[in-house]
C-alpha cells in the first residue's frame, strides 16, 4: 500500500494559526506524479490563500507534471528540504504518530484490513488539532518563515 499525506499549517483571520491533515490511501499501486497533482488538486479546492508545500526531494515531488501544476497556479509554492532530512519534515510526525499510537503491533489479515487500519488513525489525527501541533512541533523545519 502506498500513501501521500500532508499536514497544512495557515494563518487565520484572526491571526491564530491552523492545521488540517489530508491524506489519500492507494492500496494497490504505487504513488506516482499524477497520484501527487490530484493530491495537490485535493488540498487546492479545500484551502485558500498562499500554499507552501514543503517535502522532501522523492523523483515524484520534482516530476514535470507537479513543476506544470505549480507552474499553473501561483499560490502555491514548493519548497525542497536538503537530502536525507526526515528530522525536518512535518509530515514524518503524522506517520509517526498514527503508527506508534493507533498502528502499534498492528498485523493486519490482508489488504482491506492495512486501509482500514490506517485510514482511521489518520482521520483521527484530522480531528485533534493538539496531535497535529506536536507533529509540527516535533519536526525541526523553521516553520515561523513560511509564515511570516
Amino acid at each position: 500500500m502506498s500513501a501521500i499525506s500532508a499536514l497544512a499549517i495557515w494563518i487565520e483571520p484572526d491571526g491564530s494559526l491552523g492545521t488540517k491533515v489530508f491524506f489519500r490511501l492507494y492500496p494497490k499501486e504505487s504513488v506516482n506524479s499524477r497520484h501527487l497533482r490530484d493530491f495537490l488538486h485535493q488540498v487546492r479546492y479545500q484551502r485558500e490563500g498562499e500554499i507552501s508545500v514543503v517535502w522532501d526531494r522523492a523523483s515524484h515531488h520534482r516530476a514535470r507534471r507537479v513543476q506544470r501544476f505549480f507552474a499553473s497556479y501561483e499560490r502555491f509554492s514548493s519548497v525542497l528540504l536538503p537530502a536525507y532530512c526526515p528530522e525536518l519534515n512535518s509530515d514524518e510526525g503524522v506517520w509517526n504518530w498514527s503508527k506508534t499510537k493507533d498502528l502499534a503491533n498492528a498485523c493486519p489479515k490482508d489488504v482491506d484490513a492495512l486501509v482500514s487500519g490506517v485510514r482511521g488513525p489518520l482521520r483521527r489525527l484530522q480531528h485533534r488539532p493538539s496531535a497535529q501541533w506536536w507533529c509540527v512541533h516535533d519536526s525541526e523545519f523553521p516553520i515561523e518563515e513560511l509564515l511570516t
